[in-house]
């Protein structure tokens, strides 16, 4: 009698030849569509689209970036036409140190200067 011989008793185990091809075919459709959704979010984003804000909300922003010792767009300009830089005396208060910026001024902020997303990105986590 041989022992690797099949009996009509025993039932087979395992997937099917179908079942096998089922989840190939799945699992191909899961990857193609998690390629797919990370190149469109990742490698090619939408592009930036900056956000205006309104007159109580530039005041606002523009506080908070005084605050951080930025200037702000209308500061900028007069102080760079009219007066020279001269060093001055380094000085720390014992002020609140922790500012809170809505994702709106963030966007207004890379809106008004660009070059900023990439590098002062980092400073806002």
């Amino acid at each position: 009698m041989n022992p690797f011989a099949l009996s009509p008793h025993t039932t087979q185990k395992g997937f099917t030849g179908m079942q096998v091809m089922l989840l190939l075919l799945a699992t191909v459709i899961i990857t193609a569509g998690v390629s797919f959704l990370v190149i469109r979010t990742y490698i090619f984003p939408k592009p930036f689209t900056p956000v205006t804000l309104n007159d109580k909300e530039t005041q606002k922003l523009e506080i908070k970036l005084r605050q951080l010792g930025w200037q702000g767009d209308s500061q900028m300009h007069a102080k760079s036409a009219t007066q020279e830089l001269t060093p001055e005396p380094y000085r720390e208060s014992d002020a609140k140190r922790q500012l809170t910026f809505s994702e709106k001024e963030v966007n207004s902020i890379i809106g008004r200067s660009p070059d900023f997303c990439s590098s002062g990105s980092d400073r806002f986590f």
